[in-house]
């Protein structure tokens, strides 16, 4: 018997970190605002955890008006007290195995890595040395690395240093080493799903991108209990990771919504779920982005970094903010890591029936903090890169216009197509005829037998179910 396809359209995904304190300085929605201003023109994600972590140790070296933009952003007017909070999220990573300038959970499911460095380059920045009390603040609350480098040792050794954080997924960040200090975060996490979908249960279906592209690519499937959650405006899943991690994908109907307001109203349910295997890679120029989000004294020529150097007359200003992530989902689970890189210029520049989830059009995803709210990372997976569909014989069929062969067109043309194709009425159906349209052999020709049948014709293919 020859198998058809389905079609299946976008969704958003959420990817949440579950940890045992809450988080106050998350209340403000900067994942949110941030993921508005992100390209719908392909696909993206960012880490709203990346970047904090990167601005966090910019603002311990800021005064003044630089100062209070940062901390805006961060969810805080006290400095002092957001770094106790970052110390305190970095050290929940359990048994906090230092390794060259990060922390550490790890175990044989589960790899959670931040790791943060500073990177002075004399060539640039001359004589200029970090004060004191801006080198404890960042090597003690975020276990910051703080190395020199110069023109000719700057992009190797810091691209070698980001590709060894993030386990070899983000390479070449680095391409010039004009700037006199850069800050860099890297977040990598690594995790198995509680429970995997079957590698034999994979096949090729279409995704609808936004674009209208129908693309033949691999889903996932499984049938189980979940927490769900659907309304007039969203549709949303929890796949979980094992170790108190979860993935959530939401369906928003192309429409940009707050995923995380949702987490609380997730409930067990039994969802028949089919989504994609997908990867992104994406490079984010992030400054004229934290401009519009209200950080703009620290990009122009009077940034206050008075905090950060000793002796230097002119403190500078940030001239370039990027972010480069990877994600990889698939049967076993998800590998996602970024790198932020912030640098400084010195002048200016159940039993019952199933709930059927498929995931097939354009999706948000989010990696957080489950219980505080924290972001790791956030994106979109809206274009795909499979065999393209013609879509010229589903549209003789798409009785309701919506780009997909469903039951209710089925059952418009369903008499017409059996009368042509097999010569014969359904009231007049013979025994043999029945087995051989019975496709799923419950005894009946249903909707399902229906829409298998129907999507091999109009699309000009040939139907032969021989069982």
């Amino acid at each position: 018997m020859k198998k058809t396809k389905k079609l299946f359209s976008a969704l958003a995904v959420v990817l949440t970190v579950s940890c045992m304190f809450q988080n106050v300085y998350a209340a403000d929605n900067f994942s949110y605002k941030m993921n508005e201003l992100m390209t719908r023109e392909e696909n993206y994600m960012f880490s709203p955890l990346s970047l904090k972590m990167a601005l966090a140790m910019a603002a311990n070296g800021a005064e003044g008006e630089t100062l209070a933009e940062i901390e805006n952003i961060l969810g805080t007017d006290d400095i002092e007290g957001y770094n106790r909070y970052a110390q305190e999220l970095i050290g929940k990573y359990a048994d906090q195995t230092e390794s060259g300038g990060g922390i550490v959970q790890e175990n044989e499911k589960t790899t959670l890595n931040l790791a943060n460095s500073i990177w002075l380059n004399k060539d640039n920045a001359g004589d200029s040395e970090f004060l004191p009390e801006y080198k404890a603040a960042v090597e003690n609350y975020y276990n910051a690395e703080i190395n020199e480098v110069n023109n000719d040792t700057a992009v190797g050794e810091i691209n070698h240093w980001i590709a060894q954080k993030t386990r070899g997924k983000i390479n070449g960040v680095i391409s010039d080493p004009y700037f006199e200090v850069s800050l860099i975060n890297t977040v990598y996490f690594k995790a198995q799903w509680e429970e995997c979908f079957e590698e034999r249960l994979t096949d090729k279906d279409i995704f609808i991108g936004r674009d209208n592209k129908r693309s033949y690519i691999d889903f996932m499937h499984n049938t189980s209990y979940y927490k769900y959650y659907e309304d007039k405006d969203v549709k949303m899943l929890e796949l979980p990771y094992l170790d108190g991690i979860s993935m959530y994908i939401a369906l928003t109907g192309d429409k940009r919504i707050d995923p995380t307001v949702y987490f609380d109203k997730l409930s067990n349910t039994k969802v028949r779920v089919s989504i994609p295997k997908f990867g992104i890679e994406c490079q984010n120029d992030l400054a004229d982005k934290l401009q519009t989000l209200g950080i703009n004294k620290a990009f122009s020529n009077n940034a206050e970094f008075g905090k950060m150097f000793a002796d230097k007359a002119s403190p500078g200003f940030i001239s370039n903010a990027a972010q480069k992530t990877f994600i990889n989902v698939d049967e076993k689970g998800t590998e996602a890591t970024a790198v932020t890189h912030l640098d400084w210029a010195g002048s200016p520049g159940g039993s019952e029936e199933p709930i059927e989830f498929t995931a097939d059009r354009p999706f948000t995803f989010i990696i957080a903090e489950k219980n505080s709210g924290e972001i790791l990372f956030m994106g979109e997976y809206a274009f795909a890169d499979g065999e393209e569909v013609d879509v010229s014989g589903i549209a003789k069929g798409d009785a309701d216009g919506n780009g997909r062969l469903e039951a209710a067109d089925c059952a418009m043309v369903l008499q017409k197509t059996l009368i042509s194709t097999f010569r014969t009425g359904i009231e007049k159906m013979t025994d043999d005829y029945m087995d051989y349209l019975d496709i799923n052999s419950n005894g009946n020709v249903d909707a399902d037998d229906a829409a298998r049948i129907l999507q091999t014709v109009l699309q000009g293919g040939s139907f032969d179910n021989t069982k």
